[in-house]
């Protein structure tokens, strides 16, 4: 399976635009069923993310929530942005992609996000329906810090 992941994450970076606004790294951090059916709901892991305009493409691995390795590759497309005050910036858009570690080779996901950014700091939370795990609908958290903007 790792691998695969490299194959993945190499065949991610040489489809990223080489002129990305900027480049983030990720803190994945927890999620939330909405039916807890002992599900891990903290999900610490780590990932890349390249971002241009009203678009992102994601890369990462994390501990999910059946307590195994998730690789996952992802693009967001966030049109809404808003300037809340001073620093805080909002965004909202909607998110897909693919991940690993749920029984499954790869299952494709999809939902909602939204971000709060000021300066070089953000929190994304992802909210999308549960298709295998009966549980409705999970939410997630992220945090970012941006390393390089162009």
């Amino acid at each position: 399976m790792k691998k695969i992941n490299v194959i993945i994450t190499t065949l991610f970076l040489s489809l990223v635009p080489v002129k990305a606004q900027e480049i983030s790294i990720i803190g994945h951090g927890f999620s939330k069923h909405l039916e807890n059916h002992n599900f891990n709901e903290r999900n610490y892991g780590i990932g890349l993310r390249y971002e241009k305009g009203e678009y992102a493409v994601q890369v990462g691995d994390y501990y999910n929530s059946l307590r195994k390795n998730s690789f996952y590759v992802g693009m967001d497309w966030s049109p809404i942005h808003t300037n809340v005050t001073g620093c805080l910036n909002f965004e909202a858009g909607l998110y897909a992609g693919g991940v690993t570690g749920y029984g499954y080779s790869v299952i494709p996901v999809a939902g909602l996000q939204t971000a709060f950014k000021c300066k070089n700091i953000f929190v994304r939370a992802r909210v999308m329906p549960d298709m295998f795990y009966n549980s409705k609908a999970v939410g997630a958290i992220e945090f970012g810090f941006v390393l390089k903007q162009f």
